[in-house]
């Protein structure tokens, strides 16, 4: 009974006491959504620039593919205007 806590109020029409829902625990995928997204951009990172220092330092090639890989992996973090309402 550590989940929750039986409130004492009546239901109306009568009937035993009611939970109040505050209490109750409610399953989140809030945590578990950000957490996954971050280790999976900070992995994208990690080898975007091991490609763009082995091609620019090491071979000294830097072509417009790098340029475009860059902006790509920049763009999640740019602020969406119209994002999808949280209701």
């Amino acid at each position: 009974m550590d989940h929750f806590q039986i409130v004492p109020r009546q239901l109306p029409g009568g009937g035993g006491p009611m939970m109040d829902p505050s209490l109750l625990p409610h399953d989140s995928w809030k945590v578990n959504i950000i957490v996954s997204s971050v280790i999976c951009y900070a992995i994208a990172v990690v080898f975007v620039v091991a490609r763009v220092y082995t091609r620019k330092v090491m071979m000294r090639i830097y072509d417009w593919d790098d340029t475009c890989l860059i902006i790509s992996l920049v763009g999640p973090l740019l602020p969406v205007p119209h994002g999808v309402p949280q209701g």
